[in-house]
């Protein structure tokens, strides 16, 4: 986890769980993290990361059977685990090895036996047109 002074993952579990929230995301996989949600009840997704990781998963199944294997597996069903984001916001030419990546992963995480847990990604709102009306603009939002 990323900057100064923060509270263990231990205590950020325990908050969630007395302010009633019961869904976390994770950037990237953290033992310290997973292993704090291990029996909390806690909804979980679970991110891939960007970057070589992303093409490391992208480029190789064996590779993505080894992520599951490392960062899921020992985990579930303690950790609920529900979805694994792969990647976040990707940009450029990095978006092209988020679909290789989403089906190496859906197929380990099935050989796994972890069928339940499904694949998914976000995406920028800003690469988003607007969708409703369909017919009434074209691009990004506009005004009235």
């Amino acid at each position: 986890m990323l900057g100064n002074n923060l509270p263990s993952s231990s205590d950020v579990v325990q908050l969630y769980r007395s302010k009633g929230i019961n869904g976390m995301r994770i950037y990237s996989p953290n033992a310290n993290a997973l292993n704090a949600l291990r029996n909390s009840g806690i909804v979980l997704v679970l991110d891939t990361g960007n970057g070589d990781e992303l093409s490391r998963l992208a480029g190789s199944a064996s590779y993505a059977a080894s992520w599951v294997q490392s960062n899921v597996k020992p985990y579930y069903p303690a950790v609920n685990i529900k979805y694994i984001a792969v990647g976040n916001e990707v940009q450029g030419g990095a978006t092209q090895s988020i679909l290789p990546a989403m089906r190496n992963l859906d197929g380990a995480l099935s050989r796994a036996g972890l069928s339940a847990i499904k694949c998914s990604t976000s995406v920028r709102f800003d690469v988003v047109a607007n969708s409703y009306p369909h017919s009434s603009r074209g691009g990004r939002c506009q005004g009235p």
